[in-house]
């Protein structure tokens, strides 16, 4: 709700009001691979591995694995289950306030509203030009209401209660900077010093603290006040000057428009998310319908030394210096270290 962020009066002095807020949010095929932990996926035969393929795209894709077996479709279901929760809460606060912050500024009153009431206000023209000028630097739309003290009087304790009231009267958002002066009627009359009672108060919505800062509030305080005081009475020139200078101290609303982002918001909700993807398998969703490759089923019992990438043809042939088995695309004999020959183009082929 708004609140009062300053206000003063002729024979109370000045105060800076209550500010608030701050400154500157499941695999398958045939006995094939399925997801599951531990051993790493390869595009490389590692010792232990064994190769599958899968088609994608009009053609055969090949990679090595040591998986056995599937990750239950109940399990999957189960991580999802346990991870939705944080993610639905924690994303909930990261986008509704966004949301809240665009409705904020496209679904309003921006209408540029003078009540002078208290007929106080002679020409308004370097007024109306001056809260024009603050709305388009900060899009907060400033309001200002002249009453006399007698509107007041008997039914209020005190000044800031009546002009806190008036805000919820005259708007329904809270991106509103109202202003209100009251003086009497007729001023009191005493010797060599007519007495001119009057008080103000400035009262912002509770969503423009962001944009008029504590330190921008409290440089329209000090230098309305202080004009008030040396001529006893409201002008309009006074006031337009006063709003110049607080549309000077204010934060441009480019800075303001993306609410701040709690990191206690953002980091459980990218780790949850992560934790989700890696968890319930979806980061090998494309191996889902991966099966054995029929030409080469065994199980690799060693390392392949080379990176070859998608290797079509995995067989086995006879070292031709010491006649011990190896298998083809193996660079050096695991026997004897003997050079052997690459694969051929042909060998390669799908």
């Amino acid at each position: 709700m708004a609140f009062i962020s300053g206000g003063g009066s002729r024979g109370g002095g000045f105060h800076g009001g209550g500010f608030r807020g701050g400154s500157r949010g499941s695999f398958g095929g045939r006995g094939g691979y399925a997801n599951g932990s531990g051993a790493p996926i390869s595009s490389t035969p590692y010792q232990g591995a064994r190769k599958y393929r899968y088609y994608r795209h009009g053609r055969w894709h090949y990679f090595y694995t040591a998986r056995e077996g599937k990750m239950p479709l109940v399990l999957r279901i189960i991580c999802g289950l346990c991870f939705l929760p944080v993610l639905v809460i924690s994303g909930a606060g990261i986008i509704l306030p966004i949301m809240q912050q665009y409705r904020l500024f496209h679904h309003r009153d921006t209408e540029i509203i003078i009540k002078d009431e208290a007929h106080l206000l002679k020409d308004q023209t370097a007024l109306r030009k001056s809260m024009s000028a603050f709305y388009e630097k900060t899009k907060i739309v400033p309001a200002v209401i002249t009453v006399s003290n007698e509107d007041w009087y008997g039914r209020y304790d005190e000044f800031d209660t009546y002009a806190l009231e008036r805000y919820p009267a005259e708007f329904h958002d809270e991106l509103h900077w109202l202003i209100v002066y009251s003086e009497p009627k007729t001023p009191s009359e005493k010797k060599d010093d007519p007495f001119n009672d009057w008080y103000w108060s400035s009262i912002q919505g509770d969503h423009t603290n962001r944009i008029i800062t504590r330190s921008a509030a409290q440089h329209f305080n000090l230098d309305f006040h202080e004009r008030l005081t040396q001529t006893d009475h409201i002008t309009a020139e006074d006031l337009a000057a006063s709003i110049d200078l607080t549309a000077d101290k204010a934060d441009p609303p480019e800075d303001t428009m993306v609410p701040e982002l709690s990191c206690t918001l953002i980091l459980p909700f990218l780790f949850f998310l992560v934790l989700t993807y890696f968890g319930t398998g979806l980061h090998e969703f494309k191996y889902r319908h991966a099966e054995l490759d029929p030409d080469s089923p065994d199980v690799i019992d060693h390392d392949a030394p080379g990176p070859y990438e998608e290797l079509r043809v995995y067989q086995k042939d006879t070292c031709m210096y010491c006649g011990a088995e190896y298998y083809k695309g193996v660079r050096t004999c695991p026997k004897c270290g003997a050079a052997l020959p690459l694969l051929t183009p042909d060998e390669l082929k799908d």
